[in-house]
């Protein structure tokens, strides 16, 4: 057998080291989905699209339908939840400028913007009426028969409603109630007024009707006691999330 000479023997042992080491290097290399350093980009008519258990992405932002008006691509982003149905979503649907909107699971607008501002939710407006004086000229009931004080119309866009009103009866010794009407049907306890003016609250109550329906609110009162009258404005009211 011919000889091999000693140096080609530790010439290819050495090549057998970076090989390995070559190799092993190549194993510790970052994942290719990930970015340490730099941007991310998607070029023109690319979209990043994160997949979900069903047939429609979760994550859905670039390139998005429809397109404007006039024909050019519109970029944009949908944000869906894991069993269906947009969450969020910045688009707009003609020539306006794109919408930021936030769905419900029912696929109700709950918040969206629009180039004036704040689309919805609608906000309530406290009004109280302009005139001198004080207790004295708040609404007044003087017969033991309920009726409405103070009353107001308003659209259900969350599921319950507080109140606020100041109430007192006009003489010493006379004594009545006052409560909160949704849609006509009482709610919760009559609260017991006096001859002191007092802070009344009321609620939360959970709101009749379905999503954008007409809800009407009134604060009533009655006569218990006495010969004077009941008298109540009321200072406040708001729609709120579920706290009970």
């Amino acid at each position: 057998m011919a000889a091999i000479p000693q140096d080609l023997l530790d010439r290819l042992r050495t090549l057998e080291n970076q090989v390995r080491e070559l190799a092993g290097r190549a194993n510790i290399r970052p994942a290719m989905n990930k970015v340490f350093n730099g941007d991310f980009t998607i070029g023109e008519g690319g979209r990043l699209m994160v997949g979900s258990q069903g047939p429609d992405p979760i994550l859905w932002s670039g390139w998005i339908v429809p397109r404007h008006p006039d024909g050019s691509p519109q970029r944009g982003t949908f944000l869906a939840r894991e069993k269906g149905g947009v969450a969020l979503a910045l688009f707009t649907g003609g020539d306006s400028p794109q919408d930021l909107v936030l769905f419900d699971t029912r696929g109700y607008h709950v918040v969206k913007t629009t180039e004036a501002g704040l689309g919805r939710p609608y906000l309530p407006v406290p009004m109280k009426a302009s005139f001198p004086g004080g207790w004295d000229r708040w609404p007044f009931v003087s017969g033991t028969a309920q009726k409405t004080l103070v009353t107001g119309l308003f659209y259900k866009q969350q599921p319950q409603i507080s109140v606020a009103a100041q109430a007192s009866t006009d003489t010493d010794g006379t004594f009545g109630e006052i409560r909160v009407l949704l849609d006509g049907v009482a709610q919760g306890s009559a609260q017991p007024v006096k001859f002191y003016a007092d802070e009344y609250r009321f609620g939360p109550f959970d709101l009749p009707g379905g999503h954008m329906s007409e809800v009407r609110v009134e604060l009533v009162g009655r006569m218990t006691g006495g010969t004077g009258a009941l008298r109540a404005d009321v200072i406040g009211a708001w729609t709120h999330e579920k706290l009970t």
